[in-house]
């Protein structure tokens, strides 16, 4: 569908995610959507499909990758956007330490010659909303606060790290730009590469499939703060739809360990508890005694250790904040239900 001319909202790495929930999210509300992202193809598209959106005469769909400056440029000559959520990227940490230069590349640099190229086309009231993460923070399980101090411990966090002093430049000039530091947040919809994903996935096929081998997760007690996509979403657009300008973290402010989201995940697909046992650091079901998952993989150990949470008291003090104490839990049954479904595993 051809938008030239009209105003919508522009969401980079629309695809993934938070961009397709964004998108289910605004589409509610009438507006019209563009994503772009790097390769719209069928597989990429399976989280349109599932929210029911593909096909939607209010969403276009364009390719243009996070580092094709020219075609966004040209996209921006002839299209004016009220609004832009700029998603797109790297966002694992274990691949941005085997690819760091790409990594800075796609998460700085391609994002900040993005935002350029937006202010040179449009108003700097246009508001611009920059994905950050939690890993621009030492990883020690406090709280994080907008004033923080930045301590980055891999590539991932250091291209963030580094896009968060670009935005902050930004609003010094007057330029109406958010930067959401985002914790972890989980649904249905995210990459089942992720460890919420490969818990509920899995478990599925064990309780599906008496011979499945139990999990191998790592760290038992690797804690992050997880919460809804959906609600992060949601408390991204309220910000967005104010008068805000700036840093905001969002998050639930609650930590939870691996060890916690598999006795949740479990416990939400049958209904029966699970114990750890510390002597053989396996996680066993309490019907039948069944191996559920292994916690040895020193791998994951070494980069998913104790996390940092999220200090909310800005978003709470504006009152934009979404974050219930119950959502994670709502995610990871809907990933629960979404798994059973694909018989625990999108390739199905």
């Amino acid at each position: 569908m051809d938008h030239e001319g009209s105003l919508s909202t522009l969401i980079t790495g629309g695809l993934g995610q938070d961009g397709s929930l964004l998108a289910e999210k605004l589409l509610g509300q009438g507006k019209r959507v563009t994503l772009l992202d790097y390769r719209p193809d069928f597989a990429r598209s399976w989280r349109l499909r599932a929210l029911g959106l593909d096909g939607d005469p209010n969403l276009t769909v364009v390719q243009i990758g996070s580092r094709n400056l020219d075609a966004f440029n040209n996209l921006l000559e002839r299209t004016s956007f009220e609004s832009f959520y700029l998603f797109g990227g790297i966002s694992k940490t274990l691949d941005s330490i085997a690819n760091a230069e790409t990594t800075i590349q796609t998460n700085y640099h391609a994002v900040a010659d993005q935002l350029a190229s937006i202010y040179r086309s449009h108003d700097p009231n246009t508001r611009v909303f920059l994905a950050g993460s939690s890993e621009v923070f030492t990883q020690d399980g406090l709280l994080k606060s907008e004033s923080s101090h930045v301590m980055h411990s891999n590539p991932y966090g250091q291209s963030k790290a580094m896009l968060l002093a670009e935005a902050d430049d930004y609003v010094s000039r007057g330029y109406a730009v958010v930067t959401g530091i985002l914790f972890p947040h989980e649904s249905e919809l995210r990459d089942p590469s992720f460890a919420v994903p490969k818990i509920s996935s899995g478990f599925v096929r064990i309780l599906q499939n008496k011979d499945a081998p139990p999990l191998e997760l790592g760290g038992a007690l690797a804690s992050r703060d997880w919460s809804s996509a959906r609600e992060v979403i949601n408390s991204a657009s309220m910000i967005m739809e104010s008068d805000f300008r700036g840093r905001v973290v969002i998050g639930s402010g609650r930590g939870r360990s691996i060890l916690e989201v598999c006795k949740l995940a479990w416990e939400q697909l049958t209904g029966v508890s699970a114990e750890f046992d510390k002597g053989s650091n396996m996680l066993y079901s309490n019907e039948q005694g069944r191996a559920l998952a292994r916690f040895d993989n020193p791998r994951f150990e070494k980069t998913n250790s104790i996390g940092s949470r999220a200090d909310t008291r800005l978003m709470d003090s504006m009152g934009k904040s979404g974050i219930s104490t119950d959502g994670f839990e709502f995610a990871v049954k809907s990933m629960i239900e979404f798994y059973k479904k694909a018989g625990g595993s999108l390739d199905n």
